[in-house]
């Protein structure tokens, strides 16, 4: 009587849960999320996420200045669908795609050194750099672009 008493117990206790390995495997997918925040937030991307945003509206419009007057709008339209606070955990979730636990880790290493912290703090600068070279790259060429579309367009007809 007591051994099926106790054996009762253990099957009930073994019901309650028979998934020990899922566990693990969320302890390490949250170790890895955490990871991934950690990394974002060492990263300052909290900071400069707005401040790329307005960097990227200014680069649009110095490409488009008609567009100017719209302004406030687009950076209000940015706010409301790409802050921060509403991209952080799928940005988070980008990264855990990305790396593994002990790449993000590895980076957040880096990124708490000043070098690391003046990349990061950085960034948004050299992305608005990078744009613009782009930019104008592209403006001291858009005569041989549009000759090529040109072409290609009759070439498309012709078929």
């Amino acid at each position: 009587m007591r051994y099926g008493v106790i054996v009762l117990v253990l099957v009930c206790l073994l019901g309650m849960r028979t998934d020990f390995a899922p566990a693990q495997e969320k302890t390490d997918a949250d170790k890895h999320l955490a990871a991934a925040h950690e990394l974002l937030v060492t990263m300052h991307l909290d900071k400069t996420f707005g401040e790329s945003l307005e960097k990227m509206v200014d680069l649009q419009i110095k490409q488009n200045p008609k567009i100017a007057p719209f302004r406030k709008v687009m950076l209000e339209f940015f706010q409301k669908y790409m802050s921060w606070e509403g991209l952080k955990d799928d940005m988070a979730k980008i990264y855990v795609d990305e790396f593994t636990l002990e790449e993000l880790n590895d980076l957040i290493t880096f990124y708490k050194t000043p070098t690391g912290q003046k990349a990061a703090l950085r960034l948004p600068q050299l992305m608005t750099k990078g744009g613009e070279l782009g930019m104008r790259r592209v403006q001291d060429h858009i005569a041989e672009l549009q000759q090529m579309i040109a072409e290609e367009a009759k070439k498309a007809e012709q078929k």
